[in-house]
């Protein structure tokens, strides 16, 4: 068995962290805006040419761009040639911070990016800016072409924003982009923005835009159904499930709603990278759910996961008051805990897998996957993507789905389960009630032999007396005076199938009580070939719809009709109903009047008859239905 254990989990590894792998190096060739088949500027200059457009629409600027650190600058003083400042050629998210690129030792500053295009003149050019951190002005030559914030220190207003500009070229066009973080922990222009004709650059960007909205629409429908599911089954699992997706909505909703939405970074960063860090901790709870482990480890690793999720919070709203050390101690703090959750989810997925229990080896492959998206996140660090998520986001999706594949199965058995166990309760429930009611019948007939019986002896007693004393002519006026004080007993077989009887006697009299006519013709003999239960789930699922078809009638004349007999071994039964409330169909299937699902009892009786290899067939009229069956 442990051979077997080592072959199967193995084989999950070696699979897992091969595809992972294949995957992740066609995303960095073939997804990835850094190895974008297209001309990048050399020194802070990009010549294209017609062609160029036309083979390549569409480009991401990751390269040689001048940057001046320190200043903010503008069209003005580049009028007399280059400005006396410092500058270096730099590739966008070379640096995060302008501590590395500046004079000063500090995480934050200023820095104006140019970059000189030689352009096609006479056409439009549209540039997607993505967000930058955390105020700034764009200059297209001597034209302002977009302004977010306030950049002037004086005067600073933090905002970002994921937004198109569009110009015209003359031939020779020069960008200048004046940048100013003092609030958040990224400063400047760390994505590369894309650049092209303005059909394609739109493409592009609403292309970005729909998948993000699809994408958590889904996520978001997810959480609907876990919330109903987590209620409904009183499911923990469930709930933490939703919990999950609604942290990965908060963590990779980002490109819709700085799309829509011009935001400043507090408090709106802090919670997104809060909500980052609460899907890794909510992974390890519900990893920990299924998986096990023991109480001092479930502890430790939820209170880590925790801790660093509040301080990633805290970390994150502190940004303007942050230094370098600290923000450079965090950093290898936040590695050194993802390769240690990583770590942490795949020894428990193996120990998990090698308890044999059935849920260890998708989540065996999913914390592999993650392992290996969070390896080639180091080992591929320039990439960043042209649609989807990067690796970490592409890593934690992988080990959800996971875990709610593992999750979601548990969750429709015991759905399944619930659902059975609901009919079977209520076939108990109403076998129950017409057990009580035959029960009721008896103990009334019971007592009132018991009072006859009572009677009788001083019946006895007294005409004893009359013969006694010859009075003959008061004898008889006493006996027929006592017939007619005895209430004649009226009980009605309506067959000789006691279980049928049974069913049918129980809504004849509820049926009487609520006026519905009911009329019934059963020629069955005591035994059939359909079990008594069986028999009992028929009569008892037809009758109950039928009786709640006439009770929601409002004006007709309610009635049901009951006609069954015996031949040949078969077992033929019609019930007949008025109704007024339509019949809702969906593909071929009756839905129930009680609630939007199918209806329990139709779809029980359908089972009995499969189980027969029996027929039924459901007529509906204007004011009557009908449903026959053969068994």
């Amino acid at each position: 068995m442990s051979r077997h254990f080592d072959r199967k989990a193995s084989l999950c590894i070696l699979a897992s962290l091969l595809l992972t792998s294949l995957l992740c190096i066609w995303l960095y060739t073939c997804n990835n805006k850094y190895t974008h088949a297209a001309a990048q500027p050399v020194n802070g200059e990009l010549a294209l040419s017609a062609e160029d457009i036309r083979q390549h629409p569409l480009r991401f600027l990751t390269e040689e761009w001048t940057f001046y650190p320190d200043v903010m600058l503008s069209p003005e003083q580049f009028d007399q040639g280059q400005p006396d400042a410092p500058f270096v050629y730099m590739d966008i998210g070379a640096s995060t911070r302008f501590d590395g690129l500046g004079t000063r030792n500090t995480p934050f500053g200023c820095g104006t990016y140019v970059l000189d295009l030689s352009l096609p003149a006479g056409q439009t050019y549209a540039l997607e800016l993505p967000e930058i951190f955390s105020a700034f002005r764009l200059y297209a030559g001597d034209q302002l072409l977009a302004e977010t914030g306030n950049p002037d220190a004086e005067f600073y207003v933090p905002r970002t924003q994921i937004q198109t500009a569009a110009f015209e070229s003359s031939g020779q066009v020069r960008l200048i982009l004046a940048v100013r973080n003092a609030s958040h922990i990224y400063s400047g222009l760390i994505y590369p923005p894309a650049f092209g004709t303005p059909q394609a650059v739109n493409l592009y960007h609403y292309l970005r835009f729909g998948i993000c909205i699809m994408g958590c629409t889904a996520v978001f429908l997810f959480v609907c159904l876990s919330f109903f599911l987590a209620f409904r089954m009183r499911s923990g699992n469930a709930l933490l499930s939703a919990w999950i997706c609604l942290a990965l909505i908060g963590f990779t909703s980002y490109p819709l709603v700085h799309t829509l939405l011009r935001l400043p970074v507090f408090p709106w960063y802090p919670l997104e990278i809060f909500c980052g860090y609460a899907v890794t901790l909510l992974v390890i709870l519900l990893h920990n759910r299924l998986c096990c482990p023991g109480r001092t480890v479930r502890l430790i690793s939820q209170g880590a996961a925790a801790l660093v999720c509040l301080l990633a919070l805290l970390y994150s709203s502190l940004a303007p008051w942050l230094t370098t050390p600290v923000m450079r101690a965090f950093s290898t703090f936040i590695t050194l805990y993802k390769t240690a959750a990583a770590a942490y989810l795949l020894i428990t997925a193996l120990w998990c897998a090698r308890q044999k229990k059935p849920e260890a080896y998708p989540l065996l492959c999913g914390t592999v996957c993650y392992s290996a998206f969070l390896l080639w996140d180091r080992l591929l660090p320039a990439y960043e993507p042209v649609y989807g998520g990067w690796f970490s986001e592409l890593g934690s999706f992988v080990l959800i789905l996971a875990l709610f594949w593992t999750v979601w199965k548990d969750i429709l058995h015991a759905y399944t389960f619930h659902t059975s166990f609901v009919d079977d309760y209520r076939q108990l429930s109403r076998q129950a009630a017409i057990q009580q009611a035959h029960y009721q019948e008896l103990t009334d007939k019971l007592e009132e032999t018991a009072r006859h019986r009572h009677d009788e002896r001083h019946h006895l007693i007294l005409m004893s007396t009359f013969l006694e004393q010859g009075r003959l002519e008061e004898l008889k006026d006493y006996l027929a005076r006592y017939q007619q004080s005895i209430e004649p007993v009226e009980h009605i077989t309506l067959c000789r199938c006691l279980c049928a009887d049974a069913v049918l006697q129980y809504y004849r009299n509820l049926c009487r009580k609520e006026d519905i006519l009911f009329t019934v013709s059963a020629q069955l003999p005591a035994h059939i070939h359909v079990s008594d239960t069986d028999v009992a789930i028929l009569f008892g699922n037809l009758l109950e719809n039928a009786l709640d078809a006439c009770r929601a009638q409002q004006e007709s004349e309610r009635h049901i009709s009951v006609k069954t007999s015996y031949q040949e071994d078969r077992l033929l039964l019609r019930v007949e109903n008025s109704y007024e409330t339509p019949v809702r169909m969906n593909r071929g299937r009756y839905l129930s009047g009680k609630h939007g699902g199918y209806g329990i009892g139709t779809e029980t009786v359908n089972a009995v008859v499969d189980r027969y290899q029996g027929q039924i067939k459901y007529d509906v009229e204007d004011t009557l239905f009908r449903v026959s069956l053969i068994l």
